[in-house]
């Protein structure tokens, strides 16, 4: 096994609770067969209790993938871990394949994990893969730096991934599993020239100076990661203090909000505008900015992220602006506007009036109209857009306080926070 060495200490910051059960995902590949390893034998000498579970997911895209696959379950039954094979069925995209390919590979592993009653699914990303994607990041000009790829990331409000490798090199897990005579299999596309990534990664490898250039890109991003956190958690305080919900689908922010530092403000209101507008995405930062400065002149009525922003003099409100949104009556089990997943149960009662708010009546009404008009017998459940199928760590605060003043159901917790200070 691998024991001893720094690589002994990876898991070191982990809080692994008695009896636990957990999900590596293993390729065959060099990282995450190493990760297998240096979890069997953290686990095994200090949580002999832990069920550890390995699962490769087969996407089907290679002739070589399910034999790759039963080679890692061959490997598994040599060390005594239970292994699944998960295969990514049904028609495969001609388009953006990577993409398709990662969702999948996320609902395979989170649908495991569920079954299993698993805390966290492991997965062997390396500080190499943080590097690369930093630079990728950069050079499509996303930022100085950018925090790069989060230690860990909640699936679909349910399933927490952890990369507990972002700070080990590639190098040294390759030579750990060469001590202890096991053997990888490297994937063809790793050396396919028209990704993107592949080729950062040969240039960084060819460059006199890759290594500086990636040690670099790696301090960037837990620089950009700690201050990303940071101003979630402002931004967070924010809302908590200055932003209510005072009608459906209506938020309130006091004018003194407008006085916040720029970047923390920007921040919290692109959160409103995507969850508002039911938007995957946090608008234009620049966009945003620019409607901050408006706001802070005097009165602005503005859309932007399919959400609606009026500025008067007393407050500043969000909705869903009124345009495309469906006419239809919801159904149950229905994503509605991407903003609400309709459900069974007993509906709340509809304000009459503004008179039941401090709002004016006109925005109490606009927001109304934009409000799915439920069936008897169903609730809408919000969705807070932007975080519903990938929540980074950076991001968690901030989500929470989000999703507190929709009056959606908050964000499940860390399974191991230190994990996330050790790595910034």
């Amino acid at each position: 096994m691998l024991s001893g060495g720094p690589l002994a200490s990876v898991f070191g910051s982990y809080e692994f609770r008695p009896a636990a059960t957990l999900i590596a995902a293993v390729s065959g590949g060099s990282d995450s067969t190493a990760l297998l390893f240096l979890l069997k034998s953290h686990l095994s000498k200090h949580h002999p209790d832990t069920k550890l579970i390995a699962a490769t997911v087969d996407h089907g895209l290679r002739a070589q993938s399910a034999v790759e696959a039963q080679d890692v379950a061959r490997l598994c039954e040599m060390i005594g871990i239970q292994h699944f094979v998960l295969p990514w069925e049904g028609s495969k995209p001609t388009k953006g394949v990577q993409a398709a390919a990662r969702l999948a590979r996320h609902k395979l592993l989170a649908d495991l994990a569920t079954r299993e009653g698993a805390a966290a699914v492991f997965t062997g990303h390396t500080r190499d893969d943080l590097a690369e994607t930093v630079i990728m990041r950069n050079s499509r000009g996303e930022g100085p730096g950018g925090a790069g790829i989060a230690p860990a990331t909640l699936f679909n409000g349910r399933v927490w991934f952890l990369r507990p490798l972002l700070n080990t090199s590639r190098d040294a897990l390759r030579e750990k599993l060469a001590a202890i005579g096991v053997g990888w299999v490297d994937d063809p596309s790793n050396s396919d020239v028209r990704f993107e990534r592949v080729r950062v990664r040969l240039e960084l490898n060819s460059a006199r100076n890759g290594r500086e250039l990636a040690d670099r890109a790696v301090a960037a991003a837990q620089d950009a990661g700690a201050l990303r956190m940071a101003r979630g958690v402002w931004a967070a305080s924010l809302l908590r203090r200055h932003a209510d919900c005072q009608a459906p689908g209506l938020i309130r922010l006091g004018r003194e909000i407008l006085a916040a530092p720029d970047e923390t403000l920007v921040l919290a209101i692109r959160a409103l505008l995507a969850v508002q507008g039911g938007t995957e995405h946090l608008p234009n930062r620049q966009r945003v900015l620019a409607l901050i400065e408006g706001m802070r002149s005097g009165s602005l009525r503005a859309n932007l992220s399919r959400a609606l922003i009026d500025a008067r003099k007393d407050a500043v409100f969000i909705l869903r602006e009124g345009r495309n949104v469906p006419t239809l009556q919801p159904v149950e089990g229905e994503v509605w506007d991407n903003r609400f997943q309709i459900a069974a149960g007993q509906s709340g009662r509809r304000g009459e009036s503004s008179r039941e708010y401090s709002v004016p009546e006109s925005l109490v009404r606009s927001a109304a109209k934009t409000t799915p008009n439920l069936p008897e017998n169903a609730v809408a459940v919000p969705i807070i857009a932007p975080w519903r199928m990938f929540l980074p760590s950076f991001d968690l605060g901030l989500a929470n306080e989000v999703a507190k003043l929709f009056g959606a159901e908050t964000f499940p917790p860390l399974p191991f926070p230190r994990h996330i200070e050790k790595t910034f």
